[in-house]
């Protein structure tokens, strides 16, 4: 579930978990990617109606920034294999380090004129993923012209574990004009009940 320039919740399916909306595109894409013998992730978004029938808009051939790529990078426990299989055509099944999985976008308007220097705890360097950034010594810098400058993940067993970790590691991360939506990311969990009216199991 993502809210458009603010952040995303995830969650991991096996493919007798998916849920059927999820496998009639899956299933109606893999077709056409066996045909051509495509080998990288891809990246869609759907609506559902009241019908359930899902209605397949943004698909691309890519890795979905920022946010989703983001997350998959801390996820995917074998990261580097599944991607070098897919450069090589070997077909690496991912190893996923936990169920669900968010992300949030953090931004500054001034980033898109001059370097701003970010800071945080040390510690929390895994769950931070810049877009482009520098080190100068022993600090972060951003690089323009981008006004999104990082996201901040977390893994956990629950939405909610996922959502308060995201927000709790927020506060930490410090930058001039640097912040990010977190009221529109506190309403993700709403959507996901919602879509449950939909089929949507998450």
């Amino acid at each position: 579930y993502e809210k458009k320039g603010c952040g995303y919740v995830g969650r991991t399916y096996d493919e007798k978990e998916l849920p059927p909306a999820f496998k009639l595109i899956h299933d109606g894409l893999s077709a056409e990617f066996k045909k051509n013998k495509t080998r990288f992730p891809y990246s869609v978004e759907m609506m559902i109606d009241k019908d359930r029938v899902p209605y397949l808009l943004d698909q691309t051939i890519r890795l979905a920034l920022p946010g989703v790529a983001s997350l998959q990078y801390e996820m995917i426990d074998n990261y580097t294999e599944v991607f070098y299989g897919l450069a090589t055509g070997q077909k690496i099944a991912p190893r996923m380090k936990a169920k669900y999985g968010a992300a949030l976008s953090m931004e500054s308007s001034e980033a898109t004129k001059v370097p701003v220097n970010i800071s945080f705890p040390k510690e929390m360097m895994q769950w931070i993923k810049f877009r482009m950034a520098c080190k100068k010594g022993g600090e972060f810098y951003s690089i323009p012209p981008f006004d999104s400058v990082l996201c901040v993940v977390a893994l956990g067993n629950s939405v909610k574990e996922v959502v308060d970790l995201v927000i709790e590691r927020e506060k930490e991360i410090k930058g001039t004009g640097l912040g990010g939506n977190t009221g529109d990311f506190l309403k993700i969990p709403d959507d996901i009940n919602k879509g449950k009216v939909f089929g949507i199991n998450f």
